[in-house]
């Protein structure tokens, strides 16, 4: 089968297949052992490399979970920076009164220009 045309699996339905398979392989080999078509120390290494496969999975899953929450606080710490230089941009613009305008102006922008907002 071609694997362009195989449908899409999530990393949950990995981990469900490799769990599937390792209580198979608990339940086929031992008369596999039993019957000569294969080692004990064959089992083992098969079943080994199946527990190795789902670890893989649950900690690329791990992985994944833990950069969506760096990712998440992330962009919430730079919601919180735009909206104290929005506090800035509006204490500015209340302050016209008490600084010279050129220098109002030129702060205002830079801090617009910084949060990518025009005047």
């Amino acid at each position: 089968m071609p694997t362009d045309t195989l449908p899409e699996v999530s990393l949950e339905q990995q981990i469900e297949a490799a769990d599937r398979e390792l209580r198979m392989r608990r339940g086929v080999y031992p008369r596999r052992i039993a019957q000569g078509k294969m080692t004990d120390a064959q089992a083992t290494h098969e079943i080994a490399c199946m527990i190795a496969i789902g670890t893989t999975l649950r900690q690329l899953r791990k992985d994944r979970s833990d950069q969506m929450k760096l990712d998440l606080g992330a962009e919430r710490r730079e919601q919180a920076l735009v909206g104290i230089i929005r506090q800035c941009i509006k204490a500015l613009d209340d302050a016209h009164a008490l600084m010279p305008l050129d220098v109002l102006a030129r702060v205002s922008r830079r801090l617009r220009a910084a949060i990518g907002e025009n005047s």
